[in-house]
């Protein structure tokens, strides 16, 4: 039986990060999907004022906060705390089921220091709660670009407890075995694991417990990375120097929803998609949508990650969610007008 959040304090908390399209939310669904993991509580943060991560996992647990706006790394001093001790008083009082670990999946755009600083530094939740580990997503299509171009990457990488390779079966052996060892010389501390070798978010989640002290080596090791980054980081969200790069994605990325209450068709749609990634794929971080087409009484799902669309997903049923389109992209300095479908 799980345990209540009263009757023995310190629950693991462990942060899912990785870049945009690495499939985190892949992993998080097939996790909570076993039996043996109900016990967990989620809590899912996304870049932009329309989530709709929570929505492919709803479905499965009922234990999960979905933070407001904005990206956790930004809002972390206020949101995070505030959300774990709701967490914990929301089991406690028997609105939620009990649990026995917490898991944060960030945003593809968060820099995880922040939050690791947050559960280390804040008294009263390292009271309640204590960082376990940090598992991040590694997109083996497109991590070399995103390393290239994105410093989020690097540090999301650099705080790992472990790594997890995604996308594998996308690449040739002689790329995955360069890949495997460019990610060893970069994180030697972390063993990485290939979704595509069998490897599971929970298998991920057992390595450091199976290594005896689940929680302390990758405290000591996130408190030494959090203090040496933390002098770069401006805490004013108003500041205009382009230096401080904390906070430099709230003016370089833009997360931009479109929404249409009446059923769509998938011509329409998919020309309107395939010509965005032709002409803007590069500047195209993340799409995703949930879309009521017409001829289709269950909602379909669609993402891509640049110039790549993924084969659309049909859910079993639209489970009280809106019956309506809703379309995200998270971009890289693109004007939101050149996103503008070309329908009503």
């Amino acid at each position: 039986m799980a345990q209540s959040p009263d009757a023995s304090p310190g629950f693991p908390v462990t942060v899912l990060t990785g870049f945009l399209g690495s499939g985190k939310t892949t992993l998080l669904k097939e996790y909570l999907a076993d039996a043996a993991n109900r016990d967990t509580a989620v809590i899912i943060n996304e870049f932009g004022e329309v989530g709709l991560d929570h929505h492919l996992v709803e479905a499965i647990s009922d234990d999960m906060v979905v933070l407001s706006g904005g990206c956790i790394c930004c809002s972390i001093n206020g949101d995070l705390p505030a959300t774990l001790q709701r967490l914990r008083e929301s089991a406690q009082a028997g609105r939620i089921p009990p649990f026995k670990r917490v898991l944060i999946e960030t945003t593809g755009l968060a820099d995880p220091a922040p939050v690791i600083q947050g559960l280390l530094l804040d008294p009263q939740t390292a009271r309640l709660f204590r960082f376990d580990q940090l598992v991040s997503t590694v997109d083996a299509t497109q991590i070399e670009q995103q390393l290239a171009r994105h410093p989020e990457t690097e540090q999301q990488l650099m705080l790992a407890d472990v790594l997890l390779l995604t996308k594998a079966d996308c690449i040739t052996e002689a790329e995955k075995a360069r890949l495997v060892h460019e990610l060893a010389a970069l994180q030697p501390n972390a063993p990485l694991l290939c979704k595509q070798d069998g490897a599971t978010l929970a298998d991920a989640l057992a390595i450091c417990t199976a290594e005896g002290e689940p929680h302390s080596v990758a405290a000591t090791r996130a408190a030494t990375w959090a203090r040496r980054l933390s002098g770069s980081y401006c805490t004013d969200p108003n500041c205009g120097d382009e230096r401080h790069g904390h906070f430099a994605h709230g003016r370089r990325y833009r997360s931009t929803q479109f929404s249409f209450d009446r059923p769509l068709s998938w011509e329409e749609v998919s020309d309107w998609i395939a010509s965005l990634c032709f002409f803007h794929g590069e500047r195209i971080l993340r799409m995703k949508g949930i879309l009521q087409l017409q001829d289709e009484t269950r909602p379909v799902v669609i993402h891509g990650v640049h110039r790549t669309l993924y084969p659309a997903e049909t859910l079993a049923s639209w489970n009280g969610l809106p019956r309506r389109s809703s379309i995200v992209f998270i971009t890289e300095q693109l004007d939101a007008s050149l996103l503008a479908p070309p329908f009503g």
